[in-house]
Formats: C-alpha cells, sequence, structure tokens
C-alpha cells in the first residue's frame, strides 16, 4: 500500500520541480516539492487514524485512497513521469 504512494510523492515531487510537466491538483500546484510531501505523507497519515477509529470500515477507508493513488501513479508513468 505504501509503494504507491511513496511512488506517487516521488513523481508529484518530479512534476513539480520540471518544468516538462503540470500539476493538475490544485491545492498542491503551487507547492514546493517540500511542501507537497509535507501535505501527501500528512493526508496518508489521517487515511490511517480514520481507519484505526473506524474500525468497521477499515479496508475501504484505505483501500479507496490506494486505488486513487495506484490509478495517479500509472497515469504519471504512461505521460512519462519518472523520479
Amino acid at each position: 500500500m505504501t509503494v504507491f504512494k511513496t511512488i506517487d510523492i516521488l513523481q508529484t515531487r518530479e512534476i513539480l520541480s520540471n518544468d516538462n510537466y503540470y500539476e493538475m491538483n490544485p491545492i498542491m500546484e503551487n507547492m514546493t516539492p517540500n511542501q507537497s510531501t509535507a501535505y501527501m505523507v500528512g493526508t496518508w497519515g489521517l487515511v490511517y487514524l480514520l481507519a484505526d477509529y473506524i474500525p468497521k470500515y477499515r479496508t475501504l477507508i484505505i483501500l479507496v485512497p490506494l486505488t486513487i493513488s495506484a490509478a495517479l501513479v500509472m497515469n504519471n508513468f504512461s505521460i512519462g513521469v519518472r523520479f
């Protein structure tokens, strides 16, 4: 699970520091790579806290953001983003 999020963070850092790419997330488009890393790690931490707080839906709470991260990583790879 964390592998996709780590790759997503590394790709986002590359996108923000490379003029050949454009960050599509309006929240992160004006962030520095370090700010985006802190934001992404923080939000991932919140997912795990929420999953612990609501154990009945733990799998779903983790699976949805994981699926989104996996899709973003695959999309980034398809347009040539490496890290």
